[in-house]
């Protein structure tokens, strides 16, 4: 059987704005123009530039960045005719600039009579049926900037009329700028979607445009709130609503509204048009109450319970200063700063980094600078406020120089001038003590040339260079070498008959090359004696090839140990025609069996190279 005429008139039944609209039905669902919570229902549902608090979410959700707590809501709706509204919602700030939202409304109208297609009453329990319907709203919203934000909505609408169920869906987008702490506006596009039945082509949503504006005065009384809108639906006449709230109390408020729709204001009378209400404060929690005459229909009640939690996470800022620590002065530094905001960069010479606009949480930073010892520290930052940290640095002690200056053959101790350059034209020069000993204390880091003058003319100057670290004393000794100085160097030695130089003596052949190393302006000769045992081999016909052999070996291996110069090493071999020993005994030929290291270039040589006169004491 089909049932039918009524299902319009339920349609019509379960709002009652469109009980007086003069709409013709092109649109379905017009409970969505009506909006939800007594508190602006009481103010002649003039919200939209206001939208304060939770039912922002219905009026114009771009308002809920406003709110510094969680809310949530359980409202009840005494509505027409035994019509109920039950209507519940959350909202939930993600961060300082993202809220979301949602809320279910559930609507149900009993004991509604009903006739089929032969215009008979139903028989039995089904003469009389329930309608209901539902209406689930989700929201996010973007807070751009400092006071513009911007919100959008899904609906999702289910409805029930007895034996025939219609399924919708569609968005909202809302607008909102507070100007000033004083004046806000906000601007939302209202319920832009389809509704469907069974055997009907889809039907829109009654798609309305608002625009409101509103008057805060927190500095009169306890708070004085003035609110206006217009709203412009598609399927109906322009309405004008405007509403007050009063605190008297910090407690209590008093509210009281008109609106122009959607009834129209001519077919009842213009007390119909009157909205009233009063709420109650309780530390975090609000009881609303709102109460709205329809002449001879009746009164319409509306009664919710607001309750506030937990705080929404807001933007905090971090200023990090660095200092010496001995002066207290700013610093130019290297910034690494990780945790909620991240940087690796160098700051100035005012020493200070700032950063707005983060979210809560830790901040670590690390600062460092040339001879300073690098240094740490953590803040946290918290929502609506500047962590400061101070991290200072300590100059990391200078490094510094020490050595001794002796007489390469002997070791003894030699009285010398150490001068020196380096870095940021540090220069000076020190006196050995009479062991030899010299010290340059306090050196940034860096290379230094030194320069080792002896105070006997006999000897030859030495030049060094000497890497320096922070906080460590580098070592420099001076070996000197004297004017036509002779080194006997009896401890190298060659298997008999044979030039090859043995691996066990490298460290007495490294020394030699260290000797050339510090001193490249003389010229030596490498001499090679053997004892008077004779020696014929193939490859040699007595002791002088022999000698001239070995130190030739000797010779090859100082020039590719230590790159140096050919020509600044002459090789002879004497043989046995030098000797210092008797060849009578075992430990005579011994003595005989030697590498002399001899200096060719006199003193006079190294200054006219150097480009130095000479004049030193004798």
């Amino acid at each position: 059987m089909k049932k039918t005429l009524l299902i319009l008139l339920l349609v019509v039944v379960a709002a009652s704005g469109q009980l007086f609209s003069d709409a013709t039905g092109t649109t379905a669902h017009p409970l969505l123009k009506i909006g939800f919570g007594p508190r602006a229902a009481a103010m002649g549902n003039a919200y939209v530039g206001y939208s304060t608090d939770i039912t922002a979410l219905w009026w114009n959700a771009a308002g809920l960045n406003q709110l510094n707590t969680y809310e949530a809501m359980l409202s009840h709706h005494e509505w027409l005719r035994g019509i109920r509204d039950e209507y519940a919602s959350i909202i939930w700030p993600q961060s300082p600039k993202n809220t979301i939202g949602f809320g279910l409304n559930f609507t149900s109208a009993s004991g509604i009579e009903y006739w089929d297609e032969n215009n008979e009453p139903g028989a039995g329990t089904d003469s009389l049926i329930m309608a209901y319907d539902a209406i689930f709203v989700g929201s996010f919203t973007r807070l751009l900037g400092e006071r513009f934000a911007v919100g959008a909505g899904l609906k999702g609408v289910y409805e029930n009329l007895y034996d025939v169920a219609g399924y919708g869906g569609g968005i909202d987008l809302s607008l909102h700028w507070k100007a000033s702490p004083v004046f806000g506006l906000g601007l939302a596009l209202q319920n832009i979607g389809i509704m469907t039945y069974p055997g009907i082509d889809p039907l829109m949503f009654p798609i309305q445009a608002q625009l409101g504006a509103a008057l805060t005065f927190e500095d009169i009384l306890h708070g004085v709130n003035l609110l206006t809108d217009v709203r412009v639906p598609l399927d109906n006449k322009v309405s004008v609503h405007a509403g007050a709230e009063v605190w008297p109390l910090e407690m209590l408020a008093a509210r009281v509204g008109f609106q122009s729709g959607p009834q129209t204001l001519g077919q009842l009378n213009v007390t119909s048009g009157l909205t009233a209400g009063v709420g109650l404060k309780l530390d975090n929690y609000r009881i609303d109450y709102a109460i709205a005459p329809y002449a001879h229909l009746g009164l319409t009640h509306r009664l919710a319970l607001v309750a506030a939690f937990g705080e929404r996470p807001r933007y905090g800022g971090v200023i990090v200063k660095v200092i010496d620590a001995e002066t207290n002065k700013p610093l130019a530094v290297h910034l690494k700063v990780d945790g909620v905001t991240r940087l690796d960069k160098d700051i100035d010479e005012s020493g200070s980094w700032e950063r707005k606009g983060i979210a809560p949480g830790k901040v670590s930073a690390t600062a460092s600078k040339e001879d300073y010892y690098a240094s740490s520290g953590q803040a946290q930052v918290k929502a609506g406020q500047t962590a400061e940290l101070v991290i200072t640095l300590s100059k990391i002690p200078p490094g510094g120089i020490a050595g001794r200056v002796f007489d390469v053959k002997t070791n003894a101790p030699l009285l010398a001038t150490i001068s020196y350059e380096g870095p940021q034209d540090t220069k000076g020069e020190v006196e050995t003590d009479k062991d030899g000993n010299y010290t340059v204390p306090a050196l940034y880091r860096g290379k230094y040339t030194l320069h080792a003058e002896p105070k006997h003319s006999k000897y030859f100057p030495q030049d060094a260079e000497v890497a320096i670290e922070p906080a460590k004393d580098a070592r420099k000794d001076f070996a000197l070498l004297r004017e036509k100085e002779l080194i006997v160097f009896h401890n190298i030695t060659f298997e008999t008959g044979e030039a090859r130089v043995l691996s066990d003596f490298y460290d007495v052949l490294n020394q030699i090359g260290q000797i050339l190393v510090d001193n490249p302006s003389i010229t030596v000769e490498l001499g090679g004696h053997t004892d008077a045992r004779p020696i014929k081999t193939p490859e040699f016909s007595g002791n002088v090839q022999l000698s001239q052999a070995r130190v030739e070996a000797v010779r090859e291996y100082l020039v590719h140990k230590f790159q140096l110069d050919e020509e600044r090493l002459v090789a002879k071999g004497y043989g046995d025609s030098e000797p210092i020993a008797s060849n009578e005994t075992e430990e005579g030929m011994a003595k005989n069996r030697r590498v002399e290291f001899k200096v060719l270039t006199g003193i006079e040589y190294y200054h006219e190279i150097r480009n130095v006169e000479p004049d030193r004491e004798e």
